[in-house]
């Protein structure tokens, strides 16, 4: 919070320090994609925040010491309310991260789906955002499940590092997120594409 959040609260990082440091996900053309954080609020580093903040309140209950973290149990419900509020687009049914000029980006990250393992998605929402993973002009492609979604036009078929290929780590975090909303069947069928590759 003392170090990544914009006044409103939602978080920033930079390609580096979300690791996916050459997806085309920062607005200035002379913002460097490695190092800036392009003043936008990143849907990635957001979601973790509230994920993290979970844990934290896990292990405060396990404890009985929830009285002690009463902000960090303020911050989860305003964060997770936030990003309902102004990273969601109704439309596209996915979450973004917002530029600077207060538009959203467009732009489908696989870092979008640390929603499921936040456990933010209200249930109105969670079919329509978990069909993008269906979707083989999206995310549904030979390999599951691509770090870019396969309709931007910089998605990159063979991979291109963070354009389009496929990591194990992103989708672990996938596989967990998916599983903790229910939707086991898709999970077991990711997995199996993903080891079969």
């Amino acid at each position: 919070r003392a170090y990544r959040s914009w006044p409103d609260g939602l978080y920033w990082t930079s390609g580096w320090g979300c690791g996916m440091d050459n997806q085309p996900r920062l607005q200035s053309p002379e913002a460097h994609v490695n190092f800036s954080h392009d003043h936008m609020v990143w849907i990635d580093a957001t979601l973790q925040a509230i994920l993290a903040g979970r844990q934290l309140l896990a292990m405060a209950e396990a404890l009985g010491r929830q009285e002690e973290i009463a902000d960090i149990a303020a911050e989860v419900a305003r964060l997770t309310e936030q990003v309902n509020a102004v990273l969601w687009d109704e439309a596209a049914a996915f979450y973004f991260d917002r530029w600077r000029d207060g538009t959203l980006s467009g732009v489908k990250s696989i870092g979008a789906y640390w929603a499921l393992l936040a456990g933010i998605v209200p249930p109105g929402r969670l079919a329509r955002f978990v069909d993008h993973l269906r979707n083989p002009a999206e995310f549904a492609r030979p390999h599951r499940v691509p770090t870019l979604s396969a309709d931007h036009p910089l998605y990159d078929p063979e991979g291109d590092y963070w354009r389009g290929s496929i990591w194990a780590p992103t989708n672990y975090m996938l596989l967990k997120g998916l599983s903790a909303v229910g939707e086991e069947h898709l999970a077991y069928e990711i997995a199996l594409n993903h080891l079969e590759n």
